[in-house]
């Protein structure tokens, strides 16, 4: 996508593994996601 949309060269992207699926959003996946979120969360970030 950054190939394509210029502005999207300027986002900073991290790759985060994650083993969610849209069928099995139980309470372990969603921790997970939260962890890996929060650990490259900022304040200046307005999207995820």
């Amino acid at each position: 996508m950054q190939e394509h949309v210029r502005e999207f060269s300027e986002a900073q992207v991290y790759f985060m593994s994650s083993f969610y699926s849209v069928a099995a959003m139980d309470g372990q996946t969603a921790e997970h996601l939260q962890k890996a979120i929060c650990k490259f969360s900022r304040n200046d970030i307005l999207t995820v």
